[in-house]
């Protein structure tokens, strides 16, 4: 494969981070709401507590997570991890219908790596891995 391929980096779809940023939001607002009622119960700041907590993670993993396509492979790069797979290691790349879009399944001799339409140019993100990997898709 040539050296001169430029990294081309896949990022969940502006979209999605912008509605759970609007939740996380929401949900702060909430928690104003509560503390000027003065009444609220105990089991209300918890339950809200528990959403401002969720939609914060979500946020920061939609924030964070990326697939970079370089010259010698894939990284995935996620809240926690990061993980390298070369061309050469990559066995098998799948599509297969899911809940609510396509998932993507890239096989490697060290593991699974997945993926989801809720990438930005997903299609073009499991062309590319198929062709720079050369293999044959199977979706």
């Amino acid at each position: 494969m040539g050296r001169d391929f430029a990294p081309q980096t896949f990022r969940p779809r502006a979209e999605i981070r912008w509605v759970v940023l609007g939740a996380d939001y929401f949900w702060l607002f909430i928690l104003f709401a509560l503390i000027a009622l003065r009444g609220a119960s105990d089991a209300a700041f918890v339950g809200t507590a528990f959403f401002i907590a969720l939609f914060t993670v979500c946020g920061l993993f939609y924030s964070q997570t990326a697939i970079v396509v370089t010259a010698d492979g894939v990284v995935y790069r996620g809240l926690v991890e990061r993980r390298m797979f070369g061309f050469d290691e990559i066995l098998r790349v799948q599509a297969r219908p899911g809940l609510v879009g396509t998932d993507y399944d890239v096989m490697t001799r060290r593991g699974l790596m997945q993926f989801s339409s809720i990438f930005k140019d997903h299609k073009r993100l499991f062309d590319l891995i198929v062709e720079r990997a050369g293999l044959l898709s199977l979706n």
